[in-house]
């Protein structure tokens, strides 16, 4: 039997392509429409449209649904363990973000800065810690609530939440540290949500797999939906706090489509392999960007010019998982064993 029957495979690919497009939003995006003529109403439509077609939010919406998937589903089949739990997960995260603010203070990184404090994702990493904190509390309201109730709950509340903005509000985290992770909670519970759909029978198929059509479908139409609630933002008609939970309902089922297509179909192994560092390339783009910035390196040409500059910020988020975010991920392992209980192996998972 295949060792890794209990590995959801597929999900560190997308979760590199997410921490991509938040890399490539928060740096330089391709040179397609570079030299388009400024003044021509074609070009002004097709450069407007295009700047805001990579939409970094809404890959962070992505990470949410993933991250409430990979925190629940593990103990959708077993019981849990809470000092085992925060030991790993809060040091797993903690760890990495520690050192990389470290270091980003040591080189002298504009934090003062608002454009780039702008680019810093510091505000996802603690709604993330909280929904860690939160999770024990929300399996006990889970004795009395369903998953789906308390998700439709959470849900209602950050969309009334969403109105103490105005709807043209551009950003989708715009309540500070204390108020981001409300609005962004639904999207966390629909991972939840997936993880109970798949963990009812976990290494087997919970759902049939798409047709190779369907499934480009659904991937275009995600692609598409980001695209038209950040230019929707970008255009003041409506903000993102508005429109991405809405974007996560359709997230939903994309990655139940996914999933059920990577059980049969093996995932790109570079892609693969690229997500296991892909919290490295989402902590560490901003400050290599900057660095990027500082190099001077000569002009040679426009897309010369975006690969090299691409390729210095993902070797150094490479750099960074094997220096720092590995080491951790090391020590946040150690420390849960220390409080782990034996588990049959007939009901072990694996999730990336």
């Amino acid at each position: 039997m295949d060792k890794d029957r209990h590995r959801i495979r597929g999900l560190d690919s997308i979760r590199f392509l997410a921490a991509l497009t938040v890399a490539v939003e928060h740096s330089q995006l391709p040179p397609l429409t570079t030299g388009f003529d400024p003044a021509s109403l074609p070009a002004r439509m097709v450069n407007g449209f295009y700047s805001g077609s990579i939409s970094g939010p809404a890959a962070v919406i992505v990470f949410f649904v993933i991250s409430g998937f990979c925190i629940h589903y593990p103990y959708a089949n077993r019981p849990f363990n809470l000092l085992e739990f925060y030991s790993r997960r809060i040091l797993r995260i903690l760890l990495p973000l520690c050192a990389a603010l470290l270091l980003m203070h040591r080189a002298g990184f504009p934090e003062n800065d608002p454009d780039w404090l702008s680019g810093v994702p510091a505000w996802s990493l603690i709604a993330e810690v909280i929904y860690y904190l939160l999770y024990p509390i929300l399996r006990l309201l889970r004795k009395r609530l369903s998953w789906l109730a308390l998700f439709q709950i959470s849900f209602g509340v950050a969309f009334l939440f969403a109105f103490t903005k105005p709807i043209n509000n551009v950003n989708y985290p715009a309540w500070g540290d204390a108020g981001n992770w409300l609005i962004g909670l639904p999207c966390w519970l629909l991972g939840v949500l997936l993880a109970e759909r798949e963990g009812h029978a976990p290494g087997a198929a919970a759902s049939v797999a798409p047709s190779k059509t369907r499934l480009w479908l659904l991937r275009a139409a995600i692609v598409l939906l980001a695209a038209i609630t950040h230019n929707l933002a970008l255009q003041l008609v409506i903000g993102q706090h508005l429109t991405l939970n809405f974007f996560a309902l359709a997230v939903y089922p994309w990655l139940v489509a996914e999933i059920a297509h990577f059980r049969r179909q093996p995932p790109w192994p570079v892609l693969e392999w690229a997500g296991q560092w892909s919290y490295s390339l989402y902590l560490i783009h901003p400050f290599g960007h900057y660095l990027a910035g500082r190099l001077n390196l000569p002009n040679f040409g426009y897309l010369a010019d975006w690969l090299i500059h691409l390729s210095f910020i993902l070797l150094l988020s490479y750099l960074f998982f094997r220096l720092i975010e590995a080491p951790s991920h090391y020590l946040a392992r150690a420390a849960s064993r220390v409080f782990r209980r034996p588990t049959p192996p007939d009901v072990a998972v694996k999730t990336t």
